[in-house]
């Protein structure tokens, strides 16, 4: 297991599918869980993947070093999303957001899983102001009251913009 997912290698160099693109950086990949059976263990990777993954470079890679030391692979690769910064969908998000905190808008990929992944077009948007650490799904997650407002009126604002 160390030679293919060794304790800090989050970029799966080790197992040989590490790649990235402008749009959606670098793939991240994290051996998260490992349990133990009556004749063996199983274990869990969770890897978040940009546009330029594809099966043959990515899960086909992956599953090929495991099989190489005798490991049994199974699971399933889901396709990245993305959605252009170029859209009218994304241009109002953006311009409600500078328009209520004078700042620039911008798009930014992350590597979690979100409720729009499905969705064609769809993207999560949130705000956070960059200078505060909210602590986001950590020990003493918080988040500023002026910047809730805020957070509300940029949200009502994208709604009645989109649905015009």
């Amino acid at each position: 297991i160390d030679a293919l997912l060794p304790h800090g290698d989050f970029l799966g160099k080790a197992l040989g599918i590490a790649q990235s693109d402008a749009p959606t950086g670098e793939l991240t990949c994290s051996f998260t869980m490992i349990g133990f059976t009556g004749t063996g263990l199983e274990g869990l990777c969770d890897c978040r993947v940009p546009l330029c993954a594809t099966a043959e470079n990515c899960k086909d890679a992956a599953d090929d070093a495991l099989r190489a030391l005798g490991f049994e692979p199974a699971g399933m690769m889901i396709a990245p999303h993305y959605t252009p910064e170029d859209t009218p969908f994304i241009r109002t998000l953006l311009g409600c957001y500078e328009r209520f905190t004078g700042r620039e808008g911008r798009c930014y990929s992350m590597g979690g899983g979100t409720y729009v992944h499905d969705i064609p077009g769809g993207v999560a948007f949130g705000i956070c102001m960059p200078e505060v650490d909210v602590r986001m799904h950590g020990a003493n997650e918080r988040y500023p009251l002026e910047d809730l407002f805020t957070s509300a009126e940029i949200f009502a604002a994208a709604v009645a913009e989109l649905c015009e």
